[in-house]
Parts: C-alpha cells; structure tokens; sequence
C-alpha cells in the first residue's frame, strides 16, 4: 500500500510538472506573438498599413452598417479555422510541435492590429481599442491559451501511448469537454465583441 502511495504521489508530481511546462510554453507563445505584433507593425509599416487599412475599413464597415447577427456571426467564424486545425493537430502524435505555430499565428494580429490604431489615429484609436476592439480580446486570448494548453497536453498524451509509455485512454472525454469550454469562451469572446462593436462604433469615424 505504502509503495503504491509513492508511486501515486510521484506520477501527480510528474503531471503537475508536465502541465507547468506546458503553461509556461504556451504563455511565452501568446506574450511573444503580442510583442511581435506590435514590433512588426513599426518595422514594416509602410509595407503593412495599405492592407491593414482595408482589412480595418471593411471590419468598421460591417460593425456600423451591419445587423448584431451578422457582426456575431462573422466574428464567431473568423475564429473557427484556429479551433479545427487546433483541435486536429491535438488529435495527432505530432500536433503539439505545430499548435505553438498557429497559436502565434491567431495572437499576432492583435498586436498588428492595436499599434495600426494608435499609430495612424492617435488618442481616436487608443479609445476604440479600448472601448471596442480589446475587451473581448482579453477572453478571446484566455480561450486560445486554454485549447492551446489543451490540445497539447492531448498530442503529447497520443504519443506517450503509441510509444507505450501509457495504456489508459480515459482522458478523451476530458479532453472534449476542455475543447467545449474552450468554445464557449469564443463565443461569449464575440459576443462582448459584438455588442460593443454594434453599441459604439459609430460614435468614431475614420
């Protein structure tokens, strides 16, 4: 019994420890992708503004002229591409090499995106950032952190057991349920972004 308490106690320690890792990666992966963001931006910006430009006028476009489903809806689906390839690479023995790309990828653009607005519209642009467009970033990172965590905990545990270094699947459904929750934060993450996106922006103009 005693022996058996040990080895219980050292395999809590050993995933407690296993998870601090991965934390620790997938923070330094989100703080590094809003550095980055910003000092692309300064970097490249004449290279960069043409574009970001359209991209920002076409978003204000829908938040002040569309209807509160259709700005919901397509926020909500300019999330789902990082979910799927998320969730896929989870799945694999591979994945959790890739999810750290892709998480940066998904961050990097806030950065991009904040520094064009204060950048090209001053004291206008820091406002709607914070009114507008961060907030709902705030739990929108909170979820990319969380399935990031999530689905690399899940490929690294696919290939301890196709190595045989473990015989227990029973952390599916645990998995489903963080991929859910993950979801769900998206989703509220659109809605704060909807809400204030529909409620404010036409108090600015740019």
């Amino acid at each position: 019994m005693k022996i058996s308490a040990v080895i219980s106690k050292g395999t809590i320690k050993s995933e407690d420890s296993f998870r601090g890792r991965i934390n620790i990666i997938v923070f330094l992966v989100v703080a590094s992708a809003i550095i980055s963001g910003t000092v692309i931006y300064i970097l490249s910006e004449n290279y960069l503004s043409d574009g970001i430009k359209e991209s920002f006028n076409s978003f204000y476009s829908e938040f002040t002229c569309g209807t509160k489903t259709e700005v919901f809806t397509g926020l909500f689906l300019s999330n789902l591409p990082f979910v799927v390839f998320a969730v896929i690479l989870g799945s694999s023995s591979i994945g959790y090499l890739i999810i750290p790309i892709i998480g940066f990828i998904k961050i990097i653009g806030i950065g991009v995106v904040n520094t064009y607005l204060y950048s090209s519209f001053g004291l206008k642009g820091l406002e709607y950032s914070l009114l507008i467009f961060t907030p709902g970033k705030f739990l929108l990172i909170f979820s990319v952190i969380f399935l990031m965590q999530s689905c690399i905990d899940n490929s690294i545990k696919i290939k301890s057991v196709l190595k045989g270094e473990s015989k227990t699947e029973s952390y599916r459904t645990y998995y489903t349920v963080r991929i859910v929750f993950a979801v769900v934060m998206m989703l509220l993450s659109s809605l704060i972004d909807c809400i204030l996106a529909v409620s404010f922006s036409k108090l600015f103009s740019f």
